[in-house]
């Protein structure tokens, strides 16, 4: 993979993570929601303060990847439908990249 194309991907999936951060934070009614729920793919000492690093130990324990949420996304579903919408986004989104339609998306 081209490191552009890469670079795309990472620079995506950073922007879902920080719309995600919109919906779903240490303080708003979903986050005690989300971490019960996410509790499923990881230990419970593993559940940070934060959903940058819960995204990041997903993928470091390989339960997710640039493009393949589906994990992330059942427990976001479960307690809010519009952060999910953000997820199945980005996952589009990323597909196109690797497509190479991405370009021709933004020109």
């Amino acid at each position: 993979m081209q490191e552009e194309t890469q670079e795309r991907i990472i620079s995506r999936h950073a922007q879902m993570v920080n719309d995600l951060s919109d919906h779903i934070y240490k303080e708003s009614e979903d986050w005690l929601k989300f971490t019960a729920l996410v509790k499923a793919y990881m230990p419970p000492k593993a559940v940070k303060d934060n959903l940058q690093q819960i995204v990041d130990y997903l993928i470091q324990q390989q339960h997710i990847s640039y493009g393949h949420y589906d994990k992330l996304y059942e427990v976001v579903f479960k307690i809010n439908k519009a952060a999910a919408d953000i997820i199945k986004k980005a996952e589009s989104d990323i597909k196109a990249i690797q497509d190479g339609e991405w370009r021709q998306m933004n020109t």
